[in-house]
Formats: C-alpha cells, structure tokens, sequence
C-alpha cells in the first residue's frame, strides 16, 4: 500500500520538480548573466569605445541598416552572453575586447571601386592591424581577432573564444541581413546610456583640468565604470 503511494506521489510529481529545477536554473543563469554584463561586460565594452573612437564607425553600415559599431556591440554581448552561459568566465574581457574590435577595418567596405571588393577575405587582418595600433592585444584577441571569418579565412580559430566570436558573428550578420529595420533596439538604449557616459567623463577631465584643487566631479567618476544593472 505505501509502496504503490510513493510511486503513484512519484510518477505525478517528477514532471513538475523538473519544471521546478528549469525554472532554478533559469533564474540563476538570468542572475549569473545580469551581474556579469553589470560587472565585466559594460565597463570593459566602454574602455575599448572610449579608446579606440567605436563611435566613429556608426558612419558605416555592415549589414542591413546596422552600422559597423552597433554589429560590433551585437556581437560582443552575443558572445559574451554564449561565454557566461556555458561557463566559460576566465577570459571574458579578452572575448569582449576582440568582439569590439573584429570588424574594426574603419572604412565603407561597400564601396567596391576603392580596393575592397575581397573584403571579406582580408578585412581580419586590417581590422587586427588596426587594433594593434592601439591596443596591445594578448594572442587570444589576436586570434579571435584574425580568425572571426572562418572559413573564409581558411585556418580555424585556436582558441575557444575564437570559436564563440566566429559563431555570434555568423548569426549576429544573419538577424541584421533578415531584420533590416531597427534591430537590437535594447541594446541601442545601452549604447545611447554608454555615449552619455562618454561626454560626462570627457566634461568631467576638463573641469578637472580648469579646477584642479577642487576635486570637482572627475573625481566622482575615476575607478569603475558607474554602468547600473538592467
């Protein structure tokens, strides 16, 4: 008699303990996701806008109506976002910083009279070239960096930051071809909130530079990047 209740309690409560652990775990991964686009994602993303002038790229269109910068954005938060989920945490700035600056080739590359009609094969390397202009890259950016085309580019990725870059470009490129109209209009609210940053820091270092014995708000901005959950 109590063996056939345990199994007949059983039978009908498992379905809804594993819809009880789903729902955990989403919560948690929703969590995990939420602290670390507060904690890593957008102060690194604003570091690499700031220095290597992103914003400059809004003037381009990649695919569809997106522009170079706002691709670049997508595909950062798409990686970043596929690196969180399945744990991979250790070189999270090194995947954002490459996503940020994998398509940073800095020119129309829809203008086929001007040298670009092999764009796709070769703008790696000119968007690596670029970055290393500015920033000193580890090899994993590198990489990433070189590699984000394949197969196009022929040799794979070495390392998996590479590989989740290549991917989250891939279907970044696809949603902006398809979507055409508006896309990613949360992250484009994000952005608006990251240029507004940029001008308040840049009033803020010349204030200090005017006043430099009062402290004045630049002091109010040093450190972390003052990026609020959402």
């Amino acid at each position: 008699m109590i063996h056939t209740w345990l199994a007949r309690l059983l039978k009908h409560s498992a379905p809804l303990a594993a819809l009880l652990v789903s729902a955990l775990t989403l919560a948690a991964l929703r969590r995990r996701l939420r602290l670390a686009r507060t904690r890593i994602f957008w102060p690194v993303a604003f570091g690499v806008f700031q220095a290597a002038g992103l914003e400059d790229c809004d003037a381009w269109i990649q695919h569809g109506s997106t522009s170079i910068m706002i691709h670049s954005f997508a595909v950062a938060y798409v990686s970043f976002s596929l690196a969180v989920l399945s744990g991979r945490h250790r070189h999270l700035p090194e995947l954002i910083r490459a996503a940020l600056l994998h398509d940073y080739f800095l020119y129309d590359w829809h203008d086929k009279h001007n040298g670009h009609r092999w764009h796709g094969f070769f703008h790696p390397r000119v968007a690596l070239q670029n970055a290393e202009a500015r920033f000193q890259l580890s090899r994993r950016e590198a990489d990433a960096i070189l590699r984000h085309m394949f197969p196009l580019t022929l040799v794979p990725p070495v390392y998996t930051e590479g590989w989740i870059l290549t991917l989250a470009d891939k279907v970044c490129s696809t949603y902006e071809t398809l979507a055409r109209r508006n896309p990613y209009p949360h992250l484009q609210k994000q952005i608006k909130r990251l240029r507004s940053l940029a001008i308040r820091q840049e009033q803020a270092r010349t204030a200090q530079s005017l006043e430099p014995e009062s402290g004045g708000p630049a002091c109010r901005l040093k450190g972390s990047v003052p990026w609020p959950a959402s």
